[in-house]
């Protein structure tokens, strides 16, 4: 099967090669459904092709995700080229160009010499249970190679003690980030539709330790059968059509307590966690996926790393305060499928409440914000509405008026918080031109500047009106996008900088949306065949990326 990679997939490629390119890491950031295996491929694709001897390890924490991430690398990149280091697989495969590796197996031999180190799931780099085993094994590559590269990947840039980059942290910022809601406007993930409960837990009593809540503590609160019940058939109430469920625990009692309860109510129901073998683990995982069975009942094991679409019902049974847990599992019901509208999130554990947006939850090292919650918990259907909407759309409570604020609230006491941040609604226009020209940034930069119009009417300054995009010139990121677009457009460059503003007319339709204060062009698409002027020299365009030359972005010194 050939594997196509989106335009996005394309710029984190090119956004992580360019870090890299001046420094010695990158850090990429991709919802969970984005696909960074496919980012990753590529990336190792482009790797091997500046340096035909070049040695890659991609590094993991878990034994399911080294067998998951060589099938999907296979998918993209010559089999024969991958090869896998892990005990538990019984595999010590070395001499390939890439290798697969679990950290547990791959940490205590004897250094191999690694030109790229891949870091799946970033975010685990020093909270694994083995006391910094990334960071040791990473030391022992930098030592063994200075010039090592490393690019990180996750969902999550975070963890329940604070961000995972800075500048006194391995990674200095983010390379390159994909937001949920982007994904969603473009159609990459589905929406998620959060509903509280009146039959949520009572966390308020609960102790904290390392930023979560205390295990025992937790497992004190879960084990309460009577409770459990009551959510159980509640959340039954609300899931009618959906057709894939998964329930997040707290612990093994607490998943079979709710298998359990699942059962006595007539529903088909499966559990996953730590204490079955792989044999039993892989026959339950079977006939969920399968579709045999509607529901299932997990620990942890499944908030990384398990990719089914069908999922469209997440119930968060465990408590929690770590932003990673709760942005992962929710992820489990993001991918979109045939028929699929969007994501049911019953949230039991007061999650939501907690952490705030899915994807902006609460950190700890992180600008907390100040005023009123973006929305509110509607008391009688439970739904999350905006903060402003004054009856609920679901079943037309009507809020009281909003009393006036006195002192500023944090927002992590707050508990009326929504799933997303704020709604993210893309903008399609047509447009019957696009105009090309080059221009000089107020910082100076130089810029290939796109501007698509209606018509053909410059303002009083010598511009065209319309929506515009721009393109620097000296980023190797940026001028693989402008390629991509030029495509989209059907339009070749004499070169850059080119002299006289090129017109294309013909039907294009532009779908853009709000991104802080500015607009941000989505997509291009041409819907009808444009018949562009050309210019004086119509010589082909060399984005030189072909070949390495003196002072190219290709040497990143490997």
């Amino acid at each position: 099967m050939t594997v196509v990679a989106r335009d996005y997939q394309i710029e984190l490629v090119g956004a992580a090669w360019a870090e890299i390119c001046q420094a010695p890491t990158a850090l990429a950031v991709l919802p969970t459904g984005g696909g960074k295996t496919v980012c990753i491929a590529e990336l190792m694709r482009k790797s091997m092709a500046v340096k035909h001897n070049i040695r890659i390890m991609m590094l993991m924490g878990r034994v399911d995700l080294v067998k998951q991430n060589e099938q999907a690398l296979a998918r993209v990149l010559d089999r024969r080229q991958i090869g896998v280091y892990c005990g538990s697989l019984k595999r010590r495969e070395l001499s390939r160009p890439i290798t697969v590796a679990s950290i547990q197996s791959i940490g205590d031999i004897q250094m191999p010499f690694v030109d790229l180190l891949v870091v799946d799931e970033v975010h685990n780099l020093d909270e694994d249970q083995d006391d910094g085993r990334y960071l040791k094994f990473i030391e022992k590559a930098q030592a063994k190679n200075p010039n090592l590269k490393i690019v990180g990947f996750t969902a999550t840039p975070f963890r329940s003690k604070g961000l995972i980059y800075g500048e006194k942290m391995l990674f200095k910022k983010i390379a390159y980030r994909k937001s949920i809601k982007e994904m969603i406007a473009m159609g990459y993930l589905c929406e998620p539709k959060l509903k509280g409960s009146a039959h949520a837990f009572d966390v308020s009593r609960l102790r904290l330790r390392a930023g979560d809540y205390r295990q025992e503590d937790v497992n004190e609160l879960v084990s309460n059968k009577d409770i459990v019940h009551e959510q159980v058939a509640d959340a039954l109430g609300r899931m009618d059509g959906r057709v894939s469920c998964v329930w997040a625990c707290a612990n093994i009692e607490h998943c079979n307590l709710v298998a359990n309860e699942l059962m006595q109510l007539g529903e088909r129901v499966t559990t996953v966690h730590s204490k079955l073998n792989s044999d039993a683990r892989a026959q339950n995982l079977g006939a969920f996926i399968g579709g045999a069975i509607r529901h299932m009942s997990f620990v942890s094991i499944l908030s990384e790393g398990f990719d089914h679409p069908p999922i469209d019902c997440v119930v968060l049974m465990r408590p929690t305060r770590s932003p990673v847990l709760y942005v992962q599992t929710c992820g489990r019901g993001l991918r979109p499928y045939p028929g699929k509208e969007d994501c049911l999130v019953l949230d039991y554990g007061q999650v939501v409440k907690t952490l705030g947006p899915l994807d902006e939850p609460n950190v700890k090292n992180k600008k907390s914000e100040s005023g009123e919650a973006p929305v509110k918990e509607c008391p009688d259907c439970f739904t999350f509405v905006f903060a402003g909407v004054r009856s609920c759309p679901e079943c037309g409570f009507a809020f009281p008026e909003p009393k006036p604020t006195i002192e500023k609230l944090d927002r992590k006491a707050d508990s009326e918080t929504e799933i997303l941040s704020k709604a993210l609604k893309p903008e399609t226009k047509i447009n019957n031109f696009a105009f090309l020209a080059m221009h000089e940034s107020k910082n100076g930069n130089l810029c290939v500047k796109i501007t698509y119009a209606t018509h053909d009417v410059k303002s009083p300054w010598g511009a065209h009106f319309g929506d515009t995009e721009f393109f620097v010139t000296t980023s190797p990121w940026a001028m693989e996008r402008l390629e991509r677009r030029l495509t989209d457009l059907d339009v070749d460059l004499p070169g850059i900088p080119f002299e006289d503003e090129i017109c294309v007319p013909g039907t294009f339709e532009v779908v853009k949306t709000k991104d802080g204060a500015y607009d941000r062009i989505l997509s291009v698409k041409r819907t009808a065949a444009p018949e562009p002027v050309l210019v004086k020299d119509d010589t082909s365009f060399d984005f030189g990326f072909n070949e390495p030359r003196a002072n190219s972005p290709m040497d990143i010194g490997f």
